[in-house]
């Protein structure tokens, strides 16, 4: 939980600006492994990979 309000406080701000959209997918932020993600983890979003646990 305490790692969550820590991003909060480094990144609220530019979620709030709109400088950071928390719904783009990896693909969309053309982001990529070395090897290569698969398909599905693509589709992850920014939210998700933060809020994951």
């Amino acid at each position: 939980m305490w790692l969550l309000k820590i991003l909060a406080m480094l990144y609220g701000k530019y979620v709030d600006n709109k400088k950071i959209n928390l719904d783009l997918t990896l693909s969309e932020l053309n982001i990529d492994d070395n090897l290569g993600l698969l398909p599905i983890e693509k589709q992850a979003t920014i939210r998700d990979l933060i809020s994951a646990k």
